[in-house]
């Protein structure tokens, strides 16, 4: 079975190292095939700057060219979706020849300004008492729903990225009717427009403590046959392979028998094997899983 990395960030946007570092990296700790997926700004500000510098891609190109027969690379985007910049994220996607499309909501807008999710707990704690808990999640979900709608992508990142600030249940409990309700409806517009979704392994190290999405609406999406693909969402290269193996197990749990990944724009199925990757490989990722955490420190305020 491939080892499948298919959300990680360089030097470009919000990473630490370069695409030959990461590149390195995941040949190192045994992945079969990696995307890159830098954001589609430098800095999260609304207007969007321009993606991605030539220099850059050449760096991918590089890497390809390097790992070669040893190591899958594809380049990717990430976008973080705001609902009135859609003609800007057509002309980012056109600019290159991008094998993915991910798709992503960091950004809400509260009528006066826009604010992140998942970046400051005192701000996100503002705005919940300034709107109200359900106003935001509607908003959220309201957004996702768009993004869906809107055809651009390949996948959603980051499901259920509105949970990260919410530690111990503290601003909603997902069995709550209202939440259910809108990330249900939110499945069945993803399965609509035949997107895909991530099993995405950063949440462990931030706030919830949980990956993206949770469980219960993991099995959902698998009820609906929404194909996922899986990304740690790494920032540096400690965290190439972090949580993936654990992620695989989940797939398997709810359902599903095979990923995807993506080669210009179209969808490759890879099923996964009658046997496991072995267990020594499944404690060593762990270990290195939980040293990089300890190694960088643990990012209570963002997931960029």
């Amino acid at each position: 079975m491939e080892l499948i990395n298919h959300h990680m960030h360089t030097l470009a946007s919000d990473g630490k190292h370069t695409p030959l570092e990461m590149a390195e990296e995941a040949l190192k700790r045994g992945l079969n095939f990696i995307c890159f997926t830098d954001h589609n700004h430098r800095i999260y500000a609304v207007p969007f700057s321009k993606p991605l510098s030539e220099s850059h891609l050449n760096e991918i190109k590089e890497a390809q060219k390097k790992f070669k027969g040893k190591l899958d690379i594809s380049l990717g985007i990430e976008i973080d979706w705001t609902e009135e910049h859609q003609e800007i994220f057509k002309k980012q996607i056109s600019e290159h020849n991008f094998d993915f499309i991910l798709g992503s909501v960091h950004l809400l807008n509260d009528g006066t300004e826009y604010f992140g999710v998942n970046y400051a707990p005192e701000v996100f704690s503002e705005k919940v008492k300034k709107l109200g808990i359900k106003k935001i999640v509607h908003e959220y979900y309201h957004q996702v729903r768009l993004l869906a709608k809107s055809k651009l992508f390949d996948c959603l990142a980051h499901f259920d990225l509105i949970k990260n600030f919410n530690v111990d249940s503290s601003f909603f409990d997902e069995q709550d009717n209202f939440y259910r309700e809108e990330v249900l409806k939110t499945l069945d517009e993803i399965k609509k427009n035949n997107l895909c979704i991530e099993i995405n392994t950063s949440g462990i190290i931030y706030r919830c403590k949980a990956m993206f999405p949770s469980f219960w609406i993991l099995e959902e999406a698998h009820k609906r046959n929404i194909p996922i693909t899986i990304g740690a969402d790494a920032h540096w290269k400690e965290r190439i392979d972090a949580g993936l193996l654990e992620a695989y197990d989940l797939a398997r749990k709810a359902g599903y028998k095979e990923i995807l990944k993506f080669k210009n724009r179209k969808a490759i199925k890879v099923k996964f094997a009658k046997t496991d990757f072995p267990r020594k490989l499944q404690t060593s990722h762990k270990e290195n899983f939980e040293n990089s955490s300890k190694k960088t420190g643990i990012i209570q305020n963002s997931l960029k």
